[in-house]
């Protein structure tokens, strides 16, 4: 069975996506939700009692989803005709937000791993895929047992959150780089060191490296051109005009990078520092500070 690291395979599907005569059926396939992350689950049959509660389920917090720019897509080795004929006989399937695909002749149920040895349908199985098609999750229950749609959303929350997260973590919780107790603590020592307006030209560049080390580590790991020819269109005039140095606000925004991973924005911030007067030592200096406050969190978080 395919596994966390593995990519999702390629696949193309008839799928039942309206009630709209005419407009029922449609072709999707692995290719069709660029850069969107994608919940792909399976169902054993149409016409069964645990079934539908679970596609409603999805159906029902289809906006979360949404508003996560993630595409739900659910499927069952039942071909579109009896898709759509549950669709329009059950009062919970009728309004269904995302498509049902047909995986009829068991090939994409094959080449996940997922296919019943004696029964030969799929098994209760659940993805999640992130933009470059990698495997970030997967769940399989017993034939008889439904999932916790709820919990799908949280292991979601987390991976979108790029960070350490315990166990039981929900979205708005501190994750390991933002633990409440080291934030305060750090912070009381901060405001009594420096001026306000330091202060708040760290606290900018963490929220404006929040944003910036996700889109560039993107354009730098899927080594595409097209995406380097695009314009960011992020709002950065925080970098350009700090409250404070510009020097420290860049150096401030090299830890953040350096916690953050992204080897595009560190090289970026280490250049306009060191051309600002910094020396190499400083920089280390401050990259072994930011190490070990992470470190710190983690810990913390682990003894949590």
């Amino acid at each position: 069975m395919l596994t966390i690291g593995d990519r999702f395979p390629e696949f193309k599907q008839t799928a039942v996506v309206s009630l709209e005569k005419g407009k029922e059926f449609a072709e999707v396939s692995s290719g069709d939700y660029p850069g969107k992350w994608k919940v792909v689950f399976f169902w054993p049959k149409d016409f069964t009692f645990v079934c539908p509660t679970e596609i409603a389920a999805f159906g029902r917090r289809n906006a979360d989803f949404h508003d996560r720019d993630t595409q739900v897509l659910g499927a069952s080795t039942d071909n579109e005709y009896v898709h759509l004929a549950w669709r329009k006989s059950h009062p919970d399937l009728k309004d269904l937000p995302f498509p049902m695909l047909s995986d009829l002749r068991r090939d994409l149920s094959t080449a996940l791993g997922i296919l019943h040895p004696t029964v030969g349908v799929a098994m209760r199985a659940t993805y999640i895929v992130d933009p470059q098609g990698i495997i970030r999750f997967v769940s399989v229950t017993d034939l008889d047992v439904g999932r916790n749609v709820d919990e799908v959303i949280r292991v979601l929350d987390a991976l979108q959150t790029d960070e350490l997260c315990p166990c039981n973590w929900k979205k708005g919780e501190p994750a390991a780089a933002r633990n409440g107790r080291l934030r305060d603590a750090v912070l009381a020592d901060a405001r009594a060191a420096v001026s306000p307006a330091v202060v708040d030209d760290a606290l900018a560049a963490a929220a404006l490296m929040a944003m910036n080390n996700v889109y560039y580590r993107f354009r730098h790991l899927i080594e595409k051109p097209v995406y380097g020819d695009k314009p960011a269109r992020l709002r950065m005039n925080r970098l350009v005009k700090p409250a404070a140095s510009k020097v420290d606000f860049e150096l401030f925004c090299l830890a953040v990078s350096a916690i953050n991973g992204c080897g595009t924005c560190m090289t970026a911030h280490e250049t306009v520092v060191l051309d600002g007067g910094l020396t190499d030592d400083q920089v280390h200096d401050a990259i072994r500070l930011a190490a070990t406050i992470h470190g710190a969190a983690v810990a913390l978080d682990g003894a949590a």
